[in-house]
């Protein structure tokens, strides 16, 4: 069972169009890589898949978050990630998903980074009835350290050139967020939509 900490992720509805009234949105790129939940309390770290499961020992590049973090309390959303070039490349990423205990010549072999793109808790104060933009806010204040940091975002307007952008270079797509949403823990929201890069195939 999950901790008291894990806080199931909010989830995009699947869109084939950008939405109306786009300065009210903004945009992320659609990382190919594997949801993860990331908690902070103190020191130790722990990370949570999509479902609750916990793979803090899997990654243990998630240390890095809480040496960075000092004595602060962090709940994180991102995406757990390996590069290849400049494109997450999920077929690397599965030898790492699928190891309890990597060894350090696979840690060093398939380093692993985390894209964040949300701030759901900061010390006592719970952000998910915060507003998206308030949120990601305080997320770019943070300094995080190595192998850890927040995914670009972009302004509502440029979505088409940042969709377009995402197909040149062979991302998955993006995901455009409310800027006034809250966070809805384990609910497919419509204040969250993306849309996927036609034939897009992921790497693996």
């Amino acid at each position: 069972m999950p901790g008291p900490e894990f806080i199931p992720p909010m989830l995009a509805t699947t869109a084939r169009s950008l939405p109306p009234l786009l300065d009210r949105w903004a945009a992320e790129p659609k990382l190919a890589g594997m949801r993860a939940l990331v908690s902070v309390r103190r020191g130790p770290a722990r990370g949570w898949s999509r479902t609750g499961r916990d793979v803090s020992r899997s990654f243990p590049e998630l240390e890095v978050i809480a040496g960075d973090a000092g004595r602060r309390t962090l709940v994180l959303d991102g995406e757990l990630i390996v590069l290849t070039g400049i494109r997450p490349d999920f077929r690397r990423l599965q030898r790492r998903m699928h190891t309890a205990r990597p060894s350090t010549a696979l840690i060093v072999a398939v380093p692993v980074t985390f894209a964040v793109f949300d701030l759901l808790r900061i010390a006592t104060r719970s952000l998910v009835a915060s507003p998206y933009q308030q949120r990601r806010a305080l997320l770019s204040g943070l300094d995080l350290g190595p192998g850890v940091f927040p995914c670009p975002v972009f302004p509502g307007p440029d979505a088409a050139a940042v969709f377009e952008a995402a197909r040149v270079q062979g991302l998955e797509g993006i995901v455009l967020k409310r800027l006034g949403s809250r966070y809805q823990p384990g609910r497919r929201s419509a204040d969250w939509i993306k849309l996927k890069v036609p034939g897009y195939r992921r790497l693996g």
